[in-house]
């Protein structure tokens, strides 16, 4: 899988390196990374950014530093910029990034765009093995020509430098298999899910509860989204088809932090949605929030293979969700739930309609919580650990 040379004794304890843009990624993707490196023996080290945590909150990223270490972790701070970041907060992220790989790695195991190109950079240098698993390039079908032009040459030129590339979409893994120059393309589903946390009925008395305190009537509809307040999750244009609909008895709720919560709160008060539309900021009791709800909906624009789908389903809710890679890997529309046009209002309305108009709504519910249970993640533990056990 790894042919190059690490130089290590045998019996030596192999060091392992994760690099990730943020905090948040190493708590959402990484945790059972880690545990699955050390049970195998391995010394595990994190780099990321803890400054700017991404979709945690800083205290949440403070409480994570706190939990390597206890899980005999180090952890670097590491600053990767947002998004495509700028030529000067990527000389300085690369500067770090490659004086901490310069210490010795048996590999490093690398995720997020940003940060595995810088990544790549450095273990090009050192002759470090590198394992990078893509949650989604930034260029798809259907995204924009700059897109292709910037991202696309990018990740095809770096791929000569990556051992192993994991993909977590089919529509990645294609594309990586027939252009790219990897020394091998895996293609694993993400990083799976706590099937039975969100399966197991959360009872009658916690539903009523939980629409009691969101002050959702219990004859209500009540659909839910959880994700980034971004562009790139889109609830926009929810709350668009919600004005266009006008049906006071049809409620919405986003689960989630991001730099957009004041330009959503704007966009509800404009259409005077205040009392259907609320941002519940970041949750824990997601279960509950799912169960509560008659349609979880991702009107997403693209993305990498989404978490929050698979558990909506795993809680036996049906989705709306947009037509789009990494959310069209595991949906099936007219069984899961129903699809739409990201981009179109209508097409949005269409399919809260055809929630509401469904025949046997909770038959859809139980097929997707069915569909769901491949995605439990002792499947997706079972694949990454033959991996890192053939490095």
């Amino acid at each position: 899988m790894i042919h190059r040379s690490v130089g290590k004794k045998m019996g030596e304890t192999k060091k392992v390196l994760i690099v990730s843009s943020t905090a948040s990624m190493i708590k959402q993707f990484n945790m059972r990374n880690i545990e699955i490196l050390q049970e195998l023996g391995n010394e595990v080290h994190v780099a990321a950014n803890f400054v700017e945590p991404g979709t945690i909150t800083k205290r949440m990223a403070e409480h994570l530093q706190e939990q390597l270490q206890e899980m005999g972790v180090t952890w670097y701070q590491v600053d990767f910029g947002r998004g495509a970041g700028s030529l000067k907060s990527n000389m300085k992220a690369y500067k770090q990034i490659h004086k901490i790989i310069k210490q010795g790695y048996s590999f490093v195991h690398t995720q997020a765009s940003l940060a595995s190109m810088l990544t790549r950079l450095a273990t090009h240098v050192t002759k470090t093995p590198l394992i990078y698993m893509a949650h989604g390039f930034q260029f798809y079908k259907g995204s924009s020509t700059v897109s292709w032009l910037v991202y696309y040459n990018i990740e095809k030129f770096l791929s000569r430098w990556t051992d192993l590339l994991i993909t977590i979409n089919h529509e990645d893994t294609k594309l990586a298999k027939k252009k790219f120059h990897a020394g091998e393309v895996i293609e694993v589903p993400g990083v799976g899910i706590n099937y039975n946390k969100f399966a197991t009925p959360v009872g009658e008395d916690v539903i009523i509860k939980t629409r009691s305190e969101l002050g959702v009537p219990q004859d209500a509809k009540l659909l839910i989204s959880v994700g980034e307040l971004s562009a790139r999750k889109n609830h926009r244009i929810v709350i668009e088809a919600l004005a266009k609909l006008n049906n006071p008895n049809l409620y919405y709720v986003i689960a989630g932090i991001g730099p957009l919560k004041d330009e959503l709160n704007e966009l509800i008060a404009q259409n005077h949605l205040g009392d259907n539309v609320k941002l519940l900021g970041y949750r824990s009791d997601l279960p509950e929030l799912y169960q509560a709800s008659n349609a979880a909906i991702f009107p997403s624009k693209f993305e990498g293979l989404m978490v929050a789908g698979m558990e909506a389903m795993a809680a036996g809710v049906p989705l709306l969700y947009a037509d789009v890679r990494g959310i069209r890997d595991y949906s099936e529309d007219g069984r899961t739930g129903f699809s739409f046009n990201y981009d179109d209002v209508g097409s949005v309305a269409k399919a809260m309609k055809q929630l509401a108009n469904v025949e046997n709504r909770d038959a859809l519910g139980i097929s997707a919580q069915q569909h769901a249970r491949q995605f439990e993640m002792a499947e997706i533990d079972g694949q990454m650990k033959a991996i890192y056990n053939q490095i």
